[in-house]
């Protein structure tokens, strides 16, 4: 059964699996958000050893963005600068078609 057809896209309908993976719990993620990277870290190579460096690199922004936007690691690695956008007043990811 088609549900969904657009742009050269075309989506079946598929019996829905349980699907084995199971959100973080809330003391998970406060263990990963407590990490130095997080926190400060001692230089960008010693970034699992507690510091005063705040960087805010690909380290910090991923598991963020994937924690507030549900988006799956390979979207969120694809994305650039010019895909975070505000339309309205409000801000998001053009996510589209990667066509490298």
């Amino acid at each position: 059964m088609q549900v969904f057809v657009g742009e050269g896209i075309s989506i079946n309908a598929k019996p829905v699996s349980k699907d084995p993976r199971q959100p973080f719990s809330e003391e998970q993620l406060q263990k990963i958000f407590e990490h130095p990277i997080y926190r400060g870290r001692k230089s960008d190579s010693h970034f699992n050893v507690a510091g005063k460096l705040f960087v805010k690199d690909h380290l910090f922004w991923v598991p963020l963005i994937a924690l507030f936007s549900g988006m799956r690691a390979g979207e969120i690695l694809q994305l650039t600068k010019s895909d975070i956008k505000t339309e309205g007043g409000i801000a998001l990811f053009d996510i589209n078609k990667w066509e490298g």
